[in-house]
């Protein structure tokens, strides 16, 4: 609903006398400056409402993670049940009430945004195109509907586009830019487009130059780094857990994704201690996500939305005394 914000300039001035003051009616006089105490008031409260009521659309998606437990993000879509990156999975995705969607993207030849995991298109369809090499005209004419079942054939690789028209409103996607920094200046005319607020989009890269050039270009959407936790031969976690601090701040990141391996209590408060969000991937049964629940994850990415939303419901469910 539109509100109107009353202002100096909106509201009439009055004289400032002992009749004014004591009735609070509007004076006759508008060349005398000033306004009476009534009107101050009545601009006061007007300001806190409109105030706290906008504070809490805007924050209205982050709150649940509050609320109700990390968000649940469907790992390419409901990749488990469609195919992976798809206009299918990602529906299917909302309606088994995911909070949030991540898809994988690159850059054509011809400068258009593809949702496709894979540098090619080899694992996905029968034909092996490169991504970057081929045009949106060339990709789009190859079936990735390969699925058990024939439910899904004559798939196409969505754009962004078609991606983000999928997103309802009080949901948001997680958009991995799976390319370099070239991306960033066609992204931002995408979403811009969208219609999407700035709260439903958060970008996500490996890549610590996507990060930096993102938040540069953009520094009120959310970006944050993926780091791949590895333990080597000699038990050493790589990257170092210093490495990742250090380039968190570097990056101008504001959060921290992280797959499930290594991460220990120690490190996650560390991580939120220093001012960033915490969120990890990909967690497919219910253990580890309470576990990471209880140490404070914001969002858990997941191949199976469904399960995972069961649960966080079935934990937050009130208790019949």
């Amino acid at each position: 609903m539109k509100k109107t914000i009353l202002t100096r300039t909106t509201i009439s001035k009055c004289s400032i006398d002992n009749h004014c003051l004591r009735c609070g009616k509007w004076a006759s006089n508008p060349g005398v400056p000033g306004i009476t105490l009534r009107a101050t008031l009545l601009v006061a409260v007007i300001f806190v409402v409109i105030s706290g009521d906008l504070w809490a659309e805007g924050s209205e998606i982050e709150k649940s993670s509050v609320d109700f437990g990390p968000l649940v993000i469907a790992h390419r879509g409901a990749s488990r049940d469609a195919p992976e990156n798809t206009i299918a999975a990602f529906r299917l995705a909302w309606k088994q009430h995911a909070d949030a969607i991540e898809g994988d993207f690159h850059l054509t030849k011809d400068g258009h945004i593809v949702c496709i995991h894979d540098k090619n298109t080899k694992r996905v369809a029968r034909e092996n195109l490169v991504v970057k090499e081929s045009t949106l005209k060339q990709l789009r004419a190859l079936d990735v509907g390969k699925h058990p079942g024939k439910a899904y054939k004559g798939s196409v690789i969505p754009t962004i586009a078609e991606v983000f028209s999928t997103v309802p409103e009080k949901k948001k996607i997680y958009i991995e830019v799976k390319c370099g920094a070239e991306i960033i200046e066609k992204l931002l005319s995408e979403i811009r487009k969208s219609g999407l607020k700035r709260e439903q989009i958060a970008l996500i890269s490996f890549n610590k130059e996507v990060i930096r050039k993102f938040k540069t270009k953009a520094p009120d959407l959310k970006a944050l780094l993926l780091v791949s936790f590895k333990r080597t031969k000699l038990g050493e976690i790589r990257p170092a857990q210093e490495t990742v601090m250090k380039d968190l701040a570097l990056c101008s990141a504001d959060g921290l994704s992280a797959s499930r391996q290594s991460n220990s209590k120690e490190f996650i408060k560390k991580v939120m201690t220093a001012g960033y969000e915490y969120h990890v991937w990909t967690v497919d049964d219910v253990k580890t996500a309470n576990r990471f629940k209880e140490l404070g994850a914001m969002s858990i990415t997941t191949n199976v939305v469904g399960l995972m939303k069961q649960n966080f419901t079935k934990q937050n469910r009130p208790q019949l005394q």
